[in-house]
């Protein structure tokens, strides 16, 4: 994926021209006020429309924390079609910009469900196990919660290496070259040239 400044570089426009001259390509300011705001509301609309005809949902969300500490929650939609195929799409990812809470997750996930509305098709939520969507799922938006396989399985694998104390020491261990062969360029090239 590029940035959307690329549109405007010299070299991208004359690239677009040579391919075809008959091409007008429009601003950064027009792509990102006029043409992405249109094409997601006509998304949405079509989206909307066809979820009108489905019975029933399961969502997936999650929340996280990225690099530069800011909370994001992603909730994606699962349903079969008319042909019976299963489809996904992600309804919304938002910054979340107060606390985690269970209480304030609940709020963020009906409002999503509002808008897309969805809040009487829910059949299943399935999340990870953290106690404050968990809680927000089940407890408070009264939805089916089905905990994440892969999560738990994550877990489970997790939580058995670190009780074995060998294992541990084992991968301990890995973890301390993987990190100096990283942070030292000497020692990099080094263990290149005996690999080869």
């Amino acid at each position: 994926m590029q940035p959307l400044s690329l549109v405007e570089e010299k070299n991208f426009r004359e690239f677009v021209l040579h391919i075809d001259p008959r091409l007008t390509i429009p601003c950064r300011n027009t792509m990102t006020h006029t043409i992405l705001p249109n094409l997601y509301r006509e998304a949405k609309a079509k989206l909307i429309k066809e979820l009108e005809g489905i019975k029933q949902v399961a969502l997936i969300t999650d929340c996280w924390t990225s690099i530069n500490n800011e909370g994001y929650m992603t909730v994606t939609v699962y349903y079969l079609s008319d042909k019976l195929k299963m489809v996904s799409r992600v309804l919304n990812t938002i910054m979340i910009e107060e606390s985690h809470t269970a209480m304030n997750s609940a709020k963020e996930l009906r409002k999503i469900m509002t808008e897309w509305n969805l809040m009487n098709k829910i059949s299943g939520v399935v999340t990870d196990n953290a106690a404050n969507i968990v809680k927000a799922v089940s407890d408070i938006n009264n939805w089916r919660y089905v905990p994440c396989f892969a999560h738990t399985l994550s877990l489970a694998v997790k939580d058995a290496v670190l009780k074995n104390k060998d294992f541990k020491t084992i991968l301990t261990n890995c973890r301390d070259i993987v990190t100096y062969f990283h942070q030292s360029n000497l020692a990099n090239i080094k263990l290149i040239t005996l690999i080869i």
